[in-house]
């Protein structure tokens, strides 16, 4: 049987992609470490003091602001907002038996929680018998998985966003300007905060390997190595705390979804993006988006599961991780 697919999606709305702080206007190399590859012509610049825009243009202008916006203050008295106008997210799916739009009683059994949105033909899917659940062998897993590595990444990012706190002189913030990692002096104030937010994770990663049988000690090393636990949402075509590409998810839908190599290349391009896109929280702060990241941590171990169900062994499978995600 076929069923179509629809999306509901948000309705156009601005998104906040980064926010600048910087005394000088930044360099090609720093908006890419806080903003990704994007391409910035296509964004909306905001200048903003104490939460007041003063002046908006294309985000291009950048490099001018000072000028553009014939700022009487210094930069660093301002916030630099980076916007995606009109943009849109999914917010569920919703299949129907006829390709007509859903109705009002399909979207609310479907989506109960969908109040405003937009909705959008997706596609169809193929129903078929559920494919049998690969599972690796059973391990036994760690009483405990705390780690107290010093990660200058994760302790910038939490001075950053104003979740720790440097202990540098002069009122120096402790983040290098450059790399956005923590200083020295900047680790030695955060590290309480740091140690903190890398262990948090724990309780959720436990749970999530014991369910899909994956070493829990092996996908928390996973984490830090890919993401420092910090929460990225799709820079570089890298979703989530391991930062899984396109071809990631090929794995796992390979090993997880019946009928995917029946679909054409256009359905299964909208799976694996569908997959992907339930590791991302867009429009989150950072305490959303860890707060996520342990909701769906089962996502996590089941890309693992399957990287060891697709090559059978955990060697082979790590191997085969690496050399997918480019390291």
């Amino acid at each position: 049987m076929i069923l179509y697919i629809w999306f509901l999606l948000t309705l156009p709305q601005d998104r906040l992609v980064c926010s600048l702080w910087v005394a000088q206007p930044p360099e090609r190399a720093a908006i890419v470490q806080s903003c990704g590859d994007i391409d910035i012509a296509a964004y909306r610049l905001d200048v903003q003091s104490e939460d007041v825009v003063v002046c908006s243009r294309r985000a291009d202008a950048i490099q001018n602001v000072s000028a553009e916006c014939a700022l009487s203050s210094p930069l660093d008295h301002y916030r630099l907002r980076i916007i995606e106008e009109n943009y849109q997210t999914t917010i569920c799916a919703v299949e129907t038996k006829e390709r007509i739009e859903p109705t009002r009683e399909e979207i609310a059994a479907q989506c109960p929680a969908a109040k405003e949105y937009a909705i959008r033909y997706a596609g169809t899917k193929r129903v078929e018998s559920a494919a049998p659940i690969c599972k690796p062998p059973s391990v036994t897993q760690p009483a405990s998985i705390a780690t107290s590595e010093d990660y200058y990444l994760l302790a910038g990012k939490l001075i950053w966003f104003g979740m720790a706190k440097g202990n540098c002189p002069g009122g120096y913030s402790g983040v290098d300007a450059e790399t956005f990692a923590a200083t020295p002096c900047g680790m030695d104030g955060a590290r309480a905060q740091m140690l903190a937010w890398q262990n948090g994770l724990d309780d959720a990663i436990l749970v999530s390997a014991r369910t899909w049988n994956v070493p829990a000690d092996l996908l928390k090393r996973l984490i830090a190595e890919e993401t420092q636990f910090w929460t990225w949402t799709g820079v570089d075509g890298e979703h989530g705390l391991i930062q899984i590409t396109d071809a990631g998810a090929t794995v796992v839908l390979h090993v997880y979804l019946s009928g995917y190599y029946r679909m054409n290349p256009r359905e299964q391009f909208e799976a694996r993006q569908a997959w992907l896109r339930q590791l991302d929280c867009y429009n989150c702060s950072p305490l959303a988006a860890y707060d996520h990241a342990k909701r769906t941590m089962d996502l996590y171990a089941q890309a693992l599961a399957a990287y060891y169900c697709m090559y059978g062994s955990w060697s082979d499978a790590l191997r085969a991780w690496n050399v997918k995600h480019g390291k």
